[in-house]
């Protein structure tokens, strides 16, 4: 993967926490998830993968849940390249019922903050 964003009310983040933070999420809901780490590895043919999963955390995922219904869904960003050398980019949203798929690109360059996925 060559790079990765999360994007929400037209500001980039830099972490789960500041969408956790920008969502008003309250200090008594736990903010325990999984992420899937991809940087650095070959991603086969028909191979799927969440960047983020909420596992049994339903109060986190009915917040997120929440404000998507309300019209705020978070975008993530992610770019890149094929084993071949091409770069393929997508945009996907947690409002869209469907199957996001990656689109051809000229490079990987994002726009915004580099985003951590590890930092909680």
């Amino acid at each position: 993967m060559e790079g990765f964003q999360l994007q929400f009310r037209d500001k980039y983040l830099s972490t789960y926490r500041e969408l956790w933070d920008a969502l008003a999420a309250p200090d008594s809901i736990q903010r325990n998830y999984g992420t899937t780490s991809i940087g650095n590895r070959t991603i086969q043919a028909g191979e799927s993968f969440s960047f983020l999963r909420f596992n049994d955390n339903y109060t986190l995922a009915q917040l997120l849940y929440d404000r998507i219904n309300n019209g705020e869904s978070p975008t993530f960003y992610v770019c890149y390249r094929s084993v071949f050398k091409d770069y393929y980019r997508l945009e996907a949203t947690y409002d869209s019922n469907s199957f996001d798929v990656a689109e051809p690109a000229e490079n990987c360059t994002l726009t915004g903050d580099a985003f951590d996925s590890r930092s909680y």
